[in-house]
């Protein structure tokens, strides 16, 4: 079962750099990561900390929202994005792990998009998604890791002029559902932060990439099988193609143009979200 922390506990931002999942033949690479670990809070660590993040469950089960930090560190750092439209995963549990590649060249395109890796999605997408996650933590897995989420139109132009193939960047006149803040693209870690296997890369655009395809190992299918059953349960469908894209089934909302600055409360500000070198 997941190991709740208590009240006293003090998490800090750290860098790590964990390894991908190749398939046969693929270099395997270093991924800059963003987690949150454990210690023990003392006088230097100032702003960077946060009190016991997780929020608490309201009585209807819903996650909760921002303002899980102490009043004081909440009160230093107003949010920068519109509550009733969004809500920043990490705000509701700061546990789901970043690899946001698109705010690296780590990227099929090979050059960042984002100012930084930050991940916004709609509200009941953000809270179904933090669903799934503590449903794995509770099976005895370290829980999600995130490589993409809401994406704004611009920058989905400027991906259609990199790669103008509508069979893998969806045109920006139609969107995508990543520009909707609705998809998610991500995968599952071990309670060492360690990917499943799930037999490609992300992004590796091949048959192999896809749900139905059957020529791998059985470890990796039964990946694969707990992702789509468990993001199934919290209310996402997936996409035949791709392993790591999943899509809300809730009404759909529109198209948006917001763009995330990189200076953000949650957590410890810029500190924080310029923290993704490898």
């Amino acid at each position: 079962m997941r190991e709740r922390l208590g009240g006293a506990s003090l998490f800090v931002v750290l860098l790590l750099a964990s390894v991908g999942c190749r398939g046969a033949g693929e270099v395997e690479a270093q991924h800059p990561v963003y987690a949150m670990v454990e210690r023990p809070g003392d006088a230097s660590s100032g702003g960077d900390a946060v009190a016991d993040a997780k929020p608490d469950a309201g009585s209807s089960g819903e996650v909760g929202d921002e303002g899980a930090t102490s009043g004081e560190a909440a009160e230093a750092a107003p949010v920068d994005y519109d509550l009733d439209a969004w809500r920043e995963v990490q705000a509701l549990d700061p546990s789901v792990v970043l690899d946001i590649r698109y705010a690296t060249a780590d990227n099929f395109v090979g050059e960042p998009l984002y100012p930084c890796g930050r991940c916004f999605l709609r509200p009941a997408v953000a809270e179904a998604l933090v669903r799934a996650h503590r449903a794995l933590q509770d099976a005895g897995y370290g829980g999600l890791k995130l490589f993409d989420c809401y994406r704004p139109t611009p920058i989905q132009a400027r991906l259609w002029e990199i790669t103008p193939d509508p069979r893998a960047v969806a045109p920006p006149t139609t969107g995508s559902m990543h520009n909707r803040g609705m998809a998610v693209d991500l995968t599952i870690v071990d309670r060492e932060g360690a990917e499943l296997d799930m037999g490609t890369a992300y992004d590796a655009f091949s048959a192999r990439s896809y749900h139905t395809y059957k020529g791998l190992p059985a470890e990796v299918l039964a990946n694969r099988r707990l992702l789509r059953e468990t993001m199934d349960a919290a209310g996402f469908a997936a996409l035949k193609t791709e392993w790591w894209h999943y899509s809300f089934r809730g009404p759909r909302e529109p198209l948006a143009d917001f763009v995330w600055t990189c200076t953000g409360p949650w957590p410890a500000g810029p500190l924080y979200w310029e923290r993704r070198g490898p």
